[in-house]
C-alpha cells in the first residue's frame, strides 16, 4: 500500500514540472475508493477530490484511467460543448444575424445584452465556447437554427446518443438546469468529438474575444476564456478546454504532450475550480505516463 501511493506521487513528479504541483498530493486526492487504470489496475485506495474523472487517449477513444466514470452527474456549462456539435450540425451560415430575445435570456454568465440585441452567429458561438455566455446558448438553440426549443433539444439529445453518450439526458442548452445528467465517460465521448471538431477546437483555443452587437444601442463585448489559467501555464500544454459550474466545479481538456500524444480529460464535482485545474494536470499527467508505458512495454517486446 505505502509503495503504491508512493508509486503515484513519484508519477505525477516526474511527469509533472515543479510549477504545476503547487498543491500536495494529500490535497490533490483523497477518500477510499481507488484510482482505476484503462486494464483495470486499481493504483493505491486514494481518489481525486474530485467525484469522477476520465481520460481518454484522444485519438484512440481508449479510456486510460476513471475514477466513479459511470456516477450521474450535472454536466453544467460543459453542456456547451454538445450544442455547439448540435449547432454545426445544421449547417449553420456563421455569418447570419440573429437576435438574443428575453426568452433567451438567462443566469449565471451572460452576455451584457439588450432583449432584441442582434449579433452575428459567429460571435455567439464563441461567446458560448469563450466566456460561456448562457444567453448566447440559448440564442444559438432557439434564434440561430430555425428549430424550436424542443427540435433543439430532440437533436441534442440524439447527439449525444449517436456518438455513444446513452447515459446522458439535456434539457437545456446552456447547462444551467440541475435536470441536465450526464457521466464523466460519456462527458469524455461529448469532449473528444468537439473538441476533434476544427471551429469549435479553435473557438475553443480564443483566449479573448471582441465584437460588437449589429444594430442599436450599440454592445461591444470583450471576453476573457474561462480557462485563461490554464492557457497561462507554462507547464501544461492546454489545446482546448471548457468550464462548468453549479453546485460544483467541472471541466474538460484536450492536451498535447511533446511527442505529440494527445489526451481528453474530464472532472466533474470539484469543490473549488482551481482543483478542477489541478486535477485535470494531474490526471493528463498519469495519462500521458499509461501511454509510455505502454510503448516502452511494446518495445520491449520486439
Amino acid at each position: 500500500m505505502i509503495k503504491q501511493v508512493l508509486y503515484l506521487f513519484i508519477v505525477v513528479a516526474v511527469l509533472m514540472p515543479v510549477s504545476a504541483s503547487a498543491l500536495t498530493m494529500d490535497e490533490l486526492i483523497s477518500g477510499q475508493s481507488g484510482l482505476s487504470f484503462g486494464n483495470g489496475q486499481v493504483l493505491g485506495t486514494q481518489n481525486f477530490t474530485a467525484h469522477s474523472v476520465v481520460v481518454l487517449n484522444q485519438i484512440t477513444g481508449e479510456t486510460l484511467l476513471s475514477q466513479n466514470p459511470t456516477d450521474s452527474w450535472e454536466p453544467a456549462s460543459l453542456t456547451k460543448l454538445l450544442t455547439a456539435l448540435t449547432v454545426l450540425d445544421t449547417k449553420p451560415n456563421f455569418n447570419r444575424v440573429c437576435t438574443i430575445d428575453r426568452v433567451d435570456q438567462a443566469s449565471g454568465a451572460r452576455l451584457a445584452a439588450v432583449d432584441g440585441g442582434a449579433y452575428l452567429m459567429k460571435d455567439l458561438f464563441a461567446a458560448m465556447l469563450v466566456g460561456s455566455a448562457n444567453n448566447a446558448a440559448n440564442a444559438l438553440a432557439n434564434q440561430c437554427t430555425g428549430l424550436s426549443k424542443q427540435a433543439f433539444l430532440n437533436k441534442m439529445n440524439e447527439k449525444a446518443k449517436s456518438l455513444g453518450a446513452t447515459n446522458s439526458h439535456f434539457v437545456d442548452p446552456s447547462g444551467l438546469s440541475e435536470s441536465n445528467r450526464t457521466t464523466a465517460a460519456d462527458m469524455a465521448v461529448i469532449a473528444n468529438a468537439a473538441f476533434s471538431t476544427q471551429i469549435i477546437r479553435e473557438y475553443a483555443q480564443m483566449r479573448t474575444v471582441s465584437f460588437s452587437s449589429r444594430n442599436r444601442p450599440i454592445k461591444t463585448h470583450n471576453l476573457t476564456s474561462t480557462s485563461k489559467s490554464m492557457f497561462e501555464d507554462p507547464s501544461f500544454n492546454l489545446v482546448a478546454g471548457k468550464t462548468g459550474l453549479l453546485n460544483n466545479y467541472n471541466y474538460a481538456a484536450s492536451t498535447r504532450n511533446p511527442a505529440g500524444q494527445y489526451l481528453i480529460t474530464v472532472v466533474l464535482g470539484s469543490p473549488s475550480q482551481q482543483d478542477s485545474f489541478n486535477s485535470t494536470k494531474v490526471a493528463a499527467s498519469l495519462g500521458f505516463g499509461k501511454i509510455a508505458s505502454k510503448v516502452a512495454a511494446a518495445s520491449a517486446k520486439k
